[in-house]
């Protein structure tokens, strides 16, 4: 009851706080209906106030009524999804004409999601030729959903990191989703576990 209590204080000080005032709310990256239901009462004085959401779910902007239909963000094209890759791999300088090939074709096996272009993109500039050959026979050998494809590339993307790199990555599980972590903390934690080491002669 008490943690009910202090939810429903929250709320009534940011119905105050915003009353009256103009104000834009974002919220990111929304998965279900509950964050709208859970704050409902914003305050709507007509004043040009804005609430936005973003979701990889169109159907959530019919779940929540708020008066306005939703903007769907186009795909990337094949054309940009390459224009993307060679910009992260190789920045200014032109992508060799002998990876030319094998690079649209991995950009086109991204299925125009740009998250995926971004990760791949990371593996892609730290291997050779023969590594972005193994990167494009894996892309190919089967046809996955965009959910599974993201994490397919994670997964990619964790293998080519260096072997002293991994046990980093993995430690951040054993922090909550969305907890900002102290960076000082972190790094006592990693050399307290024994994944960093002294370097110095």
């Amino acid at each position: 009851m008490n943690d009910e209590f202090k939810e429903d204080d929250l709320i009534e000080m940011l119905y105050r706080k915003l009353e009256r005032n103009k104000y834009l709310i974002v919220f990111d990256d929304v998965w279900d209906n509950g964050v709208w239901n859970d704050l409902i009462s914003f305050p709507n004085d007509k004043n040009g106030s804005r609430i936005l959401f973003t979701s990889r779910f169109s159907n959530l902007a019919s779940e929540i009524e708020i008066g306005r239909e939703s903007h769907n963000l186009r795909s990337l094209t094949d054309g940009e999804s390459w224009e993307l890759l060679q910009r992260k791999v190789f920045g200014r300088e032109d992508c060799p004409q002998a990876m030319h090939e094998l690079g649209m074709e991995i950009a086109k096996s991204c299925k125009v999601l740009p998250l995926t272009v971004v990760i791949i993109a990371g593996v892609l500039a730290t291997v050779d030729h023969n590594g972005w050959q193994e990167v494009a026979r894996r892309f190919t050998l089967s046809i996955v959903h965009d959910t599974d494809l993201c994490k397919n590339t994670l997964q990619m993307s964790y293998e080519h990191l260096p072997p002293c790199l991994k046990p980093c990555l993995l430690y951040f599980g054993a922090f909550p989703e969305d907890r900002e972590i102290e960076t000082k903390k972190l790094m006592w934690s990693w050399i307290g576990e024994g994944f960093i080491q002294n370097t110095e002669p």
